[in-house]
């Protein structure tokens, strides 16, 4: 079952709480309790760990028959872990359809929201909405495309993803809608707050928010987590450490989530780039939400994160422990690009692999602690950063792979419009 982040009000089923969101209250939701993996789960296919590890959130839901049809569908690309020297891994996310870690939580979330529908004799169809801050976009595009009973309006901040982010954000048709916003990655996210609660729109169809505010992208991130620790522990007898790319916090605690269902995790560290909240928390103990600074990590462009919340719920009380078992990194623009560049190169210290901006940040925090062992979160695929890497790379432009070339090669359709509900709404409910 599900509670909210206080521990109180009503237990919620999973499909329940995807439906919410929030609890009356406005909170988000948590396990009430954490199933332990008492022994070594399936490792032969991404799909059948995920079924064995989520069964236990789904018993007695209305979705629990159809959980291993869901995990079928949704978790079928790989997610290699490679080895890069003796005491490193990259655990690379960047597989599925939109070539960026969002895609595993975003089919879940689509297969979960498709069957709920279908079981529902008169179920409303729903608008999922999703701020973007680069990548989520496309993945919840690519995840609900064509999906009959889905309409989906994403809303990234102008000027703030790459070019080929935006392609990847605006090359849509059908019942996808892209609202570009002349603001931040923060009042993309607050406008989507605003809009689930509207009663206009709320009456013209059912709605719901992609982001990882929701149940059902946050669970099946503990997936890879899970994956590659027990594939760890099986080669080396030891617990992963994870260096994770932080910004709103989905990600992050994910890893802490998989860590509390018995996963063989030790220590679990955030890299963030110059949007220091988080860090400034591990430092103070008090959150304070700041405005998002703009950087070369610009999916990571958070100064509130949303899920700070659940971490905070989870450790309430046990601050010390958290502090102890993880720790949390700023990365300045200029360390993100020397480590790019560092790391590029074969030999000395470098790996012969090319990072994305998000990876750097983890990459450049594993320099930090050189005597230890850790797996490498790799977020996106670096071609998604061309406009970024070519300059650095001097002039070279970075090939997409098939499926996203095919995208961005498509005629853009988006609306731009300023940071303010009444308009958004009301470019919403003409396109309804």
């Amino acid at each position: 079952m599900w509670i909210d982040s206080s521990g109180k009000g009503p237990e919620r089923s999973f499909s329940e709480a995807l439906r919410l969101n929030r609890s009356e209250a406005g909170l988000l939701y948590v396990p009430k309790e954490f199933p332990i993996i008492s022994e070594t789960p399936p490792l032969s296919s991404l799909s059948d760990l995920a079924f064995s590890l989520f069964h236990p959130f789904f018993k007695g839901d209305i979705l629990e028959p159809y959980l291993e049809g869901i995990c079928k569908r949704a978790f079928n690309f790989s997610v290699p872990l490679k080895k890069l020297d003796e005491s490193t891994d990259l655990l690379e996310l960047f597989h599925g359809p939109t070539h960026a870690f969002k895609d595993i939580g975003a089919r879940f979330l689509a297969e979960c929201e498709d069957k709920v529908i279908e079981l529902q004799e008169h179920g409303m169809n729903k608008l999922v909405m999703v701020a973007t801050s680069g990548d989520t976009g496309a993945a919840v595009a690519s995840a609900f495309y064509k999906k009959p009973s889905f309409k989906v309006l994403i809303l990234f901040p102008k000027g703030q993803v790459s070019k080929r982010q935006k392609a990847s954000l605006t090359r849509w048709e059908e019942n996808i809608l892209s609202f570009e916003i002349e603001g931040s990655f923060d009042d993309c996210q607050n406008l989507v707050k605003l809009l689930l609660e509207d009663k206009d729109i709320r009456k013209r169809v059912g709605v719901t928010s992609a982001n990882s505010i929701n149940v059902g992208r946050i669970l099946p991130q503990t997936l890879y987590y899970a994956y590659a620790s027990f594939i760890k522990k099986r080669e080396t007898g030891k617990r992963a450490s994870f260096i994770i790319p932080s910004g709103n916090m989905g990600n992050s605690i994910a890893c802490f989530w998989a860590r509390e269902m018995g996963c063989p995790i030790d220590r679990i560290y955030l890299a963030t780039n110059a949007n220091k909240t988080v860090p400034n928390y591990y430092e103070t103990l008090t959150y304070q939400p700041q405005l998002s600074i703009r950087t070369l990590a610009n999916a990571m462009d958070v100064g509130a994160p949303n899920n700070l919340e659940r971490l905070l719920s989870l450790y309430k009380g046990k601050e010390s422990s958290l502090k102890k078992s993880s720790k949390a990194i700023s990365v300045s623009d200029e360390d993100i690009k020397k480590t790019i560049l560092k790391r590029l190169e074969v030999g000395n210290e470098g790996w012969g692999v090319l990072l994305c901006p998000h990876t750097a940040t983890a990459a450049f925090v594993r320099g930090l602690f050189p005597g230890d062992d850790f797996i490498l979160v790799g977020t996106a695929h670096p071609s998604k950063f061309d406009d970024i890497l070519s300059p650095l790379l001097g002039g070279k432009e970075l090939p997409l792979p098939s499926g996203l070339k095919t995208l961005v090669e498509r005629t853009p359709k988006f609306k731009t419009l300023p940071s303010s509900f009444d308009k958004v709404k009301q470019a919403l409910l003409q396109e309804l």
